[in-house]
């Protein structure tokens, strides 16, 4: 278990490492340091409480799936890690505007956002589903008939 949580955090700091050299023009003081927002700090953006992803325990510490990946991040490159809350709503923009350094946030990728942000390998897939009662098994078996419904 330590050997996949050491080859994890390797690969989600290479693909930090990756996305924080993109972009730039000007070279860092240190080779191979990570340009953060805040000297010493990794700066997260987050629309926490999304559990089991990201929220706090009941002493304040940022737990769930998100934030161990982000926490291994920081520890692999010596850095305090920092938990910026924000809505949801454009939250994929924040590091763009120098808000945070990453996003930690469930978050789906599209064509549209990579555009605009640099994603990791997706190491999480989810699927939407939809309980209908046995009752109305045969009266709701398309979208379309859904419509309207609430």
């Amino acid at each position: 278990m330590a050997r996949s949580s050491r080859l994890l955090a390797a690969v989600a700091a290479l693909s930090l490492v990756v996305a924080a050299c993109g972009g730039s023009d000007s070279s860092s003081a240190e080779e191979g340091a990570l340009s953060t927002i805040a000297e010493g700090k990794l700066t997260v953006c987050s629309d926490a409480p999304y559990e089991p992803f990201e929220f706090q325990d009941a002493d304040g510490t940022w737990t769930g799936f998100d934030m161990d990946v982000v926490r291994k991040i920081a520890e692999a490159n010596e850095l305090e890690l920092e938990v910026s809350v924000q809505p949801f709503d454009g939250i994929w923009l924040a590091p763009a505007a120098g808000t945070c350094d990453m996003v930690a946030s469930s978050m789906t990728i599209t064509a549209e956002r990579e555009e605009a942000a640099d994603f990791t390998q997706s190491y999480f897939d989810a699927f939407q589903s939809l309980l209908v009662r046995s009752a109305d098994e045969a009266k709701y078996t398309t979208l379309e008939s859904l419509a309207g419904k609430t």
